[in-house]
């Protein structure tokens, strides 16, 4: 068992069978319990295939007195957006289980 999914279940008990444990801010060091969801496969793989492993790069612009400036941020969803999303996408799970 992984250090991630010990220290997770440690602070919040086992999660429902079959559940990843998904790293909020893509990095999979950082195992502190406030990075840590418990998820579903199908949403963990849909975050990632969203997101990616690390999260999407995206560009802003700003306008600075010297002209236009590009800067790249992550985009990364938050604990209460992934929250949810587990929520959401259990309700639907149990609605096509009906």
């Amino acid at each position: 068992m992984s250090k991630y999914r010990e220290k997770y279940i440690k602070h919040h008990g086992e999660p429902p069978e079959g559940w990843h444990i998904h790293h909020i801010d893509g990095d999979r060091k950082n195992n502190d319990i406030d990075n840590l969801i418990a998820v579903p496969p199908s949403l963990h793989e849909w975050i990632h295939d969203k997101y990616g492993s690390g999260g999407q790069i995206i560009k802003t612009w700003e306008i600075a007195e010297d002209g236009t400036k590009q800067n790249e941020r992550l985009l990364l969803p938050t604990r209460k957006e992934l929250e949810f999303e587990v929520t959401h996408h259990v309700a639907l799970d149990r609605k096509r289980s009906l």
